[in-house]
């Protein structure tokens, strides 16, 4: 058993009830599609989430790659994307980051 999680990151304001309708209804619409051709009790729709990202300051984006990322190792850790940090004030996915950092991949 095990959970399948697709994570769309929207550029805009959380309270913009239209495009969140719009992403429900599309994403409700495949999923029936979808799990009407496996077989019963195969896969079941367990929830949507939205998670507002203005509400913390523990995310960026990698000042090399432009991934997003944040820091697993404090507050506010957003774990749908990159695990990074910052140095020097600035963003590094932990791929870009200095291979002697701890979140470095």
């Amino acid at each position: 058993m095990f959970i399948y999680k697709i994570n769309i990151l929207v550029n805009d304001n959380e309270d913009n009830a239209q495009i969140q309708y719009q992403i429900d209804e599309f994403v409700q619409k495949a999923l029936d599609d979808f799990l009407n051709e496996v077989p019963n009790n195969y896969l079941q729709f367990l929830s949507t989430q939205i998670v507002d990202l203005q509400q913390t300051s523990n995310l960026g984006r990698c000042s090399q790659c432009g991934e997003w990322t944040s820091d697993s190792r404090y507050e506010g850790y957003v774990e749908e994307v990159s695990n990074g940090s910052r140095v020097d004030g600035k963003w590094f996915c932990d791929i870009c980051l200095p291979e002697s950092h701890p979140n470095h991949f």
